[in-house]
């Protein structure tokens, strides 16, 4: 009854995903846990970085903007959270690439300094690395 309601979907798949996570890491999975959230956060960026290089208005750039240069904080979160798993090669590979696309949006000190080739560069950064992920 509720599938064309966004808040009832967000709320759904929140939902879920708290379950999941605290599933995980109450069962000793807590790496598990720590790649599925890296992946959901790869997943959500790549929706956005693939959205936002279709939208031409500029008010509609400035929040695909913001919505990427915002994501610098979490990223960070999750370079912290891979360094634990130094000795697993698959978490070492894929915090090196999240430490290369934080470098870049770290280096923005404003989202307003993103221009079109900056957003790209990150984007393609975004992209290449969800398509390496899903081969």
């Amino acid at each position: 009854g509720n599938l064309g309601n966004k808040d009832s979907l967000l709320n759904i798949l929140s939902d879920i995903f708290v379950k999941s996570d605290s599933y995980l890491r109450t069962n000793e999975r807590v790496y598990t846990a720590s790649t599925v959230f890296a992946g959901t956060w790869i997943e959500g960026l790549y929706l956005t970085c693939t959205i936002g290089e279709g939208i031409t208005t500029p008010e509609g750039k400035a929040k695909a903007y913001k919505c990427v240069w915002d994501q610098r904080f979490y990223l960070k979160n999750l370079i912290d959270l891979l360094e634990d798993y130094k000795d697993k090669k698959e978490a070492v590979a894929l915090n090196n690439d999240f430490k290369t696309i934080h470098k870049e949006i770290e280096a923005i000190k404003d989202a307003k300094d993103i221009d079109d080739a900056k957003f790209k560069s990150i984007s393609d950064k975004i992209v290449g690395l969800r398509n390496k992920i899903t081969g």
